[in-house]
């Protein structure tokens, strides 16, 4: 006797943020899409910065995202937000990924971390 399967040998469909949450996961694996994203922003950035709206993108630079932080600081422009705190974010993870290679990657050993130490 053929039939329909049974319910409960057929696995549960995955939710939708649980599947959306594996695929990004998946993106943000690959290695290469970092670079890719980064070279992206880069190409909009001088496109826009270079075009007929470069005083908007310059506007944006000197835009003030919060404003009377404190009364004792002056305002600071997303300019600043940016060197002084996502380049720190950006200098932690160069650091761990470093210290991540001395010890388990490319720059382990003596004679492979010869070339780069150079």
């Amino acid at each position: 006797m053929s039939g329909p399967p049974c319910s409960e040998s057929s696995p549960p469909s995955p939710s939708p943020s649980y599947s959306l949450a594996a695929r990004l996961r998946q993106f943000l694996g690959v290695e290469a899409i970092s670079g890719l994203l980064l070279l992206g922003a880069a190409v909009v950035a001088l496109t826009w910065a270079n075009s007929s709206w470069a005083e908007q993108y310059f506007a944006l630079w000197a835009w003030v995202p919060i404003e009377g932080l404190s009364t004792h600081a002056a305002p600071v422009a997303l300019r600043l937000w940016i060197n002084d705190g996502l380049m720190t974010l950006f200098f932690l993870v160069v650091g761990l990924e470093i210290r991540r290679e001395l010890h388990s990657g490319a720059l382990a050993s003596v004679k492979l971390a010869t070339l780069p130490l150079m």
